[in-house]
């Protein structure tokens, strides 16, 4: 009869098919808030990119990420400037990098990027190799001017008018879409949606008539 107890005891406590429902949730929320916070990030990571929050100005952190994508052999091919914010594109030997930041306020930035290789695949480990590189360098070295890293970039005016506030660089050989002409300038679409001003004698036409080709010097 002992044994029997025993055996009714264990199957009611542990073995009865009642009791897999509330283990199988206890189970997932263990591996959704504990075991699996490491998944969890990679999963984000994936996504949306690396991301970081870096305690220095935009403006800074903007000019330091040029520098950190041209040491580690990328060529810039755009710079925009938005509100509160920026975008920056680089074409390496085997891939293509995208740097989106957003100022959080004066002294902090928001900093998210990804890294493609030419096959279209994510490249995590270079990813995390240029946010490693541009702390050290936010950390340990002195900033380049906007000067020195857009030297020789096309600019990109609000209005056609070269006194007009300056919305992003262009490196030469991009291929730009053109919405239209205005009194000696054109007005291009931008990689984020935006529209911008360039002299129509800085364009060349690409095959596709409606794009046109900044030629290289």
């Amino acid at each position: 009869m002992k044994k029997e107890k025993m055996y009714r005891y264990i199957w009611q406590t542990y073995l009865h098919p009642g009791m897999w429902k509330p283990l199988g949730l206890l189970l997932v929320l263990i591996l959704l808030f504990g075991g699996c916070a490491n998944y969890q990030q990679r999963i984000k990571t994936y996504i949306s990119g690396q991301e970081e929050i870096v305690a220095f100005p935009l403006r800074q952190v903007m000019l330091i990420s040029g520098r950190g994508l041209k040491d580690l052999n990328f060529t810039i091919t755009s710079i925009e400037f938005m509100d509160m914010g920026g975008l920056i594109q680089a074409a390496g030997p085997n891939a293509e990098a995208t740097l989106q930041l957003r100022g959080i306020d004066r002294r902090m930035t928001r900093l998210r990027g990804e890294v493609f290789t030419k096959e279209g695949m994510r490249d995590i480990s270079s990813e995390k190799e240029l946010f490693r590189h541009i702390s050290d360098l936010l950390t340990n070295s002195n900033m380049q001017s906007l000067k020195d890293m857009t030297a020789e970039m096309i600019t990109v005016h609000k209005s056609p008018d070269a006194d007009s506030r300056v919305v992003a660089y262009l490196a030469r050989g991009v291929v730009v879409s053109v919405k239209g002409d205005e009194s000696g300038w054109s007005n291009i679409l931008l990689m984020s949606g935006a529209t911008g001003y360039v002299l129509s004698t800085n364009l060349n036409p690409a095959p596709d008539e409606t794009r046109m080709d900044i030629p290289e010097m």
